[in-house]
């Protein structure tokens, strides 16, 4: 044709080849070819279905190794880019359906953690209550520590620390039932603290005195024993003693035998005897007698001992012993004890 060519052998990879007004030509390219030369003489001189060219057309092809990505056996299928498989460990899916992009989705990055398309999830926004917050794996979500008060009572790392141990109706420190501090006996107001119940108030006239807190405020202080107070024990050694209210608070309340009275104003103590050199019959009255050891008995003092050489002649204990018997001649060393013959007293002792 024209200069002796031969268009069978000239014009490649078409159909309909020809020879007109001296020049070859074809009717159309061949599947995968194309005229990208703009040459009709020499047909469809270019392969359109190469991997680092894929295309319908010579204007639309692309490198399917940039293209495609995480994948393996990238290849060019008629025009369009595929591959054989995903990367290995499933670290990649593809999710959109679309091969000419690949393995476009992550499984194995926090915020796309999972082990195919429809089992992904977020851990940054499931993970709760958490810290280093990661994807493992197994597409699974991980981290490394739960935040204070928190733990993984569910055993599933997706979800995080998800149950709450410092939990007022729930108080604890590891999985498991806890204390319901706002259950406790005679209690008013306990809270969780770090995971251990701490009674902040008890109910009116109830404390926690034995330090218990699983029995709460178990002792009624309208009681002798815990009398207002842990520990405030009524007692009256001379009488009888209670526990009652004084205004909206428990004091003890104890009631004097006879010659007993409450004179240290001590209503936990009770009664003191009006019988006592401090308090001889009436709070406060001491027995002090002169030159005498005294004593109290039925509410009068009494002398119990004379000091030396002194001497209750009158027989008065009330002005104590009042004699000096240490140089009184009538009364010489004893009351009535006269020295004879005008014989004078010195230290108690006649002088002959």
């Amino acid at each position: 044709c024209g200069a002796l060519h031969d268009c069978t052998h000239d014009v490649q990879n078409a159909s309909g080849v020809s020879c007109a007004s001296g020049a070859c030509n074809y009717g159309s390219c061949n599947s995968g070819f194309g005229d990208c030369d703009s040459t009709r003489p020499n047909g469809c001189e270019t392969n359109l279905w190469q991997t680092e060219a894929c295309g319908t057309t010579c204007g639309n092809r692309v490198d399917c190794l940039q293209t495609v990505h995480h994948v393996l056996g990238t290849y060019c299928n008629q025009g369009s880019c595929d591959f054989t498989s995903c990367v290995p460990v499933n670290a990649y899916a593809n999710c959109d359906g679309v091969h000419s992009n690949g393995c476009e989705t992550p499984l194995k990055e926090v915020t796309s953690c999972g082990t195919n398309c429809l089992v992904r999830r977020d851990c940054t926004q499931t993970v709760r209550h958490a810290t280093g917050i990661s994807c493992a794996t197994t597409g699974n979500c991980a981290f490394s520590a739960c935040d204070a008060g928190y733990a993984s009572c569910d055993n599933n790392t997706n979800n995080g620390c998800e149950a709450l141990l410092w939990d007022d109706t729930n108080c604890r420190t590891q999985c498991g039932t806890g204390m319901n501090c706002t259950t406790l006996s005679h209690v008013q107001t306990a809270h969780c603290v770090t995971g251990t119940c701490e009674i902040q108030a008890c109910a009116n006239l109830y404390k926690n005195c034995n330090g218990t807190v699983s029995d709460g405020c178990e002792t009624n202080l309208l009681n002798i024993n815990n009398c207002g107070d842990c520990g405030v024990h009524c007692i009256n050694n001379f009488g009888t003693t209670s526990c009652s209210l004084s205004g909206n608070t428990a004091v003890c309340n104890p009631q004097c035998a006879g010659n007993s009275a409450n004179c240290d104003n001590n209503l936990v103590n009770g009664c003191e005897s009006l019988e006592t050199t401090t308090n001889c019959g009436s709070c406060g009255r001491t027995c002090s007698l002169y030159h005498a050891n005294a004593s109290c008995a039925g509410g009068t003092c009494y002398i119990q001992t004379c000091e030396t050489l002194w001497g209750n002649c009158d027989n008065n204990d009330s002005n104590g012993c009042e004699h000096n018997l240490s140089n009184d001649r009538f009364n010489c060393g004893s009351c009535g004890h006269r020295c004879p013959d005008a014989s004078p007293c010195v230290g108690g002792q006649c002088q002959y």
